[in-house]
């Protein structure tokens, strides 16, 4: 609270919280808003949005809450025209349409949604008889009142494709606004067995991820993003309409707010919701709850369920219900417990005898010694084995190659994937994250990797150093057309390498052309791969990764220059390693190279500015010898007689250099805008590190080691350093004052180890500030007078 006071003090806000469900008391409310109580008059604003007349109540000001109506039948005719024909100023002119459009309008009551879903329909099929049968649907004589949008949501359902109708109801069993992952959904679907290939599409996943796409078309999926990335969400009102078109299949009850439903005996898939783990101890609530189970007992026949699903956190009195509730459930196909507190067997007694299961996830976010459950090897029609928030013991059974119809394996460690003994059999997993080569004396061969056709996603294959070399065509990984990412590693640090035959086991792992993204590690060779260099195949990567490799040529990334083995090479100081003359990446988005002693230099040439146009992630590290990187003309040792201000990598955002002492010339940081993450750790001989970020604050911090000669133009772009809020220096020489004059926006200003504050212009009438609200001085040697000078363009200073 006091942070939320000190960022918003003599600034005006605009708060919005969007539909409200829940409330507490008006001393909550009270307690909540101390933090936004200012001086009153200066325009501050609360907007609050909730379905609940209690609510408006209880945080009103003076004014009445405003009831919102549907729009305005002019401005919602818009909105319906852009929902059918989209952004552009294409409308259809046929009067017939334009009318029946109309009508269908004065059904929707005004309502956004309403207009989001059926206009997706009628933009399928632009026609008048389609349009003529959506006014005529007998659904819209269910409509009870003038905001009743119920029958426009389930007419654009029943137009719905059935086998998208099959994949959007059963997601009534998930609760509101529950955040899907793409990959989640589909691996439920493939667990119901609703989705299957067909004649144009063998992988039920791609079918899966179009069936998505479909529905989000259609509107009853909306993209979101957070934290986690990207997820899909189902609006509350279309949850409602799933709920209803499968209440004769689906039953959803939650804990929160446990009401009467009509429990269709016909029930096969059921999902129970703990959706805040306080209200088991509400008396109320648990009293109501129990009703609901106990009604849900009599009614049901669990010995008939499908599908069981339990989210949230759940006590022990609830695991006895459970436990006697579903006794009988022998039949199961998909399974889903969250929150394991409590052995798996504690549930369903009779878990190991679930032969019949597609799809099982298990989640245990709270460590224990639990261990994933040992008769999961005698599912053996078992599609989807999801224990990726498995927080227990990492252990399998010895016998999970009895899983043949395992299409996915979703793991919390790679270490689950490296421990399943001849993986071979699992001819249908589409993923092994990890593969270690003859770990044991059998089953962990390479040719267990040839038997699986349809891998796809990421694999690492590692302990390389145990295979022969013929054995590397077992693996099969020029057919595998679905792997987008690999690693090849060997151990690092051994003794007994043998460089030739290394060399020969790489050449033979030729991946197949449509790899994204490719690490080689630890390989003790000579030289890279012909199909990585001279010969390259591998054209679309989009990110490479070479790591602790010795290679005296490399594939083509500009002109490189290594170090010689030989005497001959050592006394001429370089040799020449590779140049980019032929075939190149036109792709490459990430370039990392770690570990690389030998490399001298790399210099650009007059491909590389079209070549190094796509990268946007650059990491070098640990590369003693090195010298030169291509990211300005002035740096290389041959400039570019055509242009010579000519920007390397333009769309760079993040860039890494740690442990390259020997590097000297770099160009000022950010050298443009899209750079907005760069860490420079021990680089050249002044530099101790430098951290610079645009992501969330824009902060700079950067400290020297007593060797910098000083902090100008040539280390920093102060042009690009207007929207700088946080600087920290440390061990520097001062900043010039036309500099600091630059950072108009900073706000945090931290100076450790300087003798002087800042050096001051010889003739300057300006006057300048600078917003900083804190500034930290300490171990500097500065006098009161430089001090007070300084604080003079600080006029918000608070500390």
């Amino acid at each position: 609270q006091k942070l939320i006071e000190k960022r918003l003090k003599n600034r005006r806000f605009l708060l919005v919280l969007d539909d409200i469900w829940k409330y507490g008391n008006e001393d909550d409310w009270k307690r909540f808003l101390v933090p936004f109580q200012k001086e009153q008059g200066n325009g501050d604003t609360i907007l609050v949005t909730t379905r609940f007349l209690e609510v408006a109540e209880m945080v009103k000001q003076r004014d009445k809450p405003v009831h919102l109506e549907g729009l305005e039948p002019k401005e919602y005719w818009t909105l319906f025209l852009a929902c059918v024909f989209g952004d552009t100023n294409q409308r259809n002119n046929d009067d017939n349409l334009i009318e029946i459009g109309e009508k269908i309008v004065e059904k929707l009551k005004g309502s956004p949604l309403a207009a989001k879903t059926v206009g997706r329909l009628l933009r399928n099929n632009i026609s008048v008889d389609h349009w003529t049968r959506v006014l005529e649907s007998k659904e819209w004589e269910s409509q009870t009142n003038e905001h009743d949008i119920m029958p426009a949501m389930k007419v654009s359902y029943d137009y719905l494709p059935f086998h998208l109708q099959q994949c959007f109801s059963p997601c009534a069993l998930f609760p509101e606004d529950y955040k899907f992952d793409s990959e989640e959904l589909i691996h439920f679907w493939i667990g119901l067995d609703i989705i299957h290939p067909d004649n144009r599409i063998k992988r039920i996943e791609d079918i899966g991820r179009n069936n998505l796409n479909d529905l989000v078309n259609y509107g009853f999926f909306k993209i979101g993003t957070g934290d986690s990335g990207k997820h899909y969400v189902i609006h509350d009102l279309l949850h409602d309409l799933a709920l209803k078109v499968s209440s004769q299949e689906c039953l959803h009850i939650s804990s929160s707010s446990p009401r009467a439903v009509e429990i269709a005996p016909s029930v096969y898939h059921l999902s129970i919701s703990m959706s805040d783990p306080s209200n088991s101890e509400d008396g109320i609530v648990k009293e109501n709850f129990m009703k609901e189970l106990n009604k849900t007992r009599k009614i049901l026949k669990t010995e008939n369920l499908r599908t069981l699903m339990l989210f949230g956190d759940y006590n022990a009195s609830f695991v006895r219900i459970f436990s006697d509730l579903f006794k009988d459930a022998k039949s199961l196909r998909v399974v889903y417990l969250s929150t394991m507190f409590y052995h798996v067997e504690f549930l369903l007694h009779n878990f190991s005898d679930l032969v019949h299961l597609r799809y099982l996830r298990l989640v245990s976010k709270y460590y224990s010694k639990k261990q994933v459950p040992k008769s999961i090897p005698r599912f053996y029609q078992l599609r989807v084995l999801d224990i990726s928030d498995w927080e227990g013991v990492h252990s399998l059974h010895e016998e999970m190659g009895n899983l043949v119809k395992l299409r996915h394996f979703l793991v919390p460690s790679y270490e689950f994937h490296s421990n399943i003994c001849n993986v071979g059999k699992l001819e249908n997993l589409q993923e092994l994250k990890r593969f270690k080569v003859k770990q044991e004396s059998n089953g962990f061969e390479l040719m267990e990797l040839g038997k699986l056709e349809e891998i796809g996603g990421s694999l690492h294959i590692c302990n390389l150093e145990n295979a022969l070399v013929n054995e590397a065509h077992e693996a099969k990984l020029l057919r595998k057309n679905c792997l987008q990412r690999l690693t090849l590693s060997w151990k690092k640090g051994r003794s007994n390498t043998s460089p030739d035959e290394e060399d020969q086991l790489l050449e033979r792992l030729r991946p197949h052309s449509n790899l994204h993204e490719l690490c080689i590690d630890g390989h003790g060779g000579s030289t890279c791969p012909t199909w990585l260099g001279k010969n390259l195949l591998t054209k679309g990567l989009e990110a490479l990764c070479l790591d602790s490799v010795a290679w005296k040529h490399l594939p083509p990334l500009g002109e490189l220059y290594v170090i010689g083995q030989s005497v001959e090479e050592r006394e001429s100081g370089e040799e020449f390693s590779s140049c980019i003359t032929g075939p190149c990446f036109r792709n490459l988005k990430r370039l990392e190279l770690i570990g690389l002693p030998r490399l001298r230099r790399w210099v650009a040439n007059e491909v590389c500015p079209w070549y190094f146009s796509l990268i946007e992630v650059l990491i070098v590290k640990d590369c003693p010898e090195l010298t030169e990187l291509p990211f300005s003309s002035y740096t290389s040792c041959y400039p570019l007689e055509t242009d010579s201000c000519v920007t390397w990598f333009p769309r760079l955002n993040e860039l890494k250099i740690e442990d390259c002492r020997n590097l000297l010339s770099l160009p000022p940081i950010p050298y443009s805008d899209a750079l907005c993450s760069v860490t420079l750790t021990r680089v050249g001989r002044g530099l101790e590190e430098l951290r610079y970020s645009s992501k969330t604050y824009h902060s700079l911090s950067i400290e020297g080691n007593g060797d910098m000669h000083s902090l100008d133009e040539t280390v920093l772009a102060f042009h690009n350093l207007t929207q700088l809020q946080i600087l920290c220096i440390k061990n520097c020489p001062p900043l010039a004052e036309k500099h600091l004059q630059m950072l108009t926006m900073l706000e945090t200003l931290e100076i450790n180890g300087s003798s002087n504050l800042f050096l001051p212009l010889a003739r300057s009438d300006t006057i300048w500030q600078l917003p900083v609200t804190s500034l930290k001085l300490w171990r500097c040697n500065f006098s009161g007078k430089e001090v007070t000078c300084l604080l003079t363009h600080l006029p918000e200073l608070l500390a």
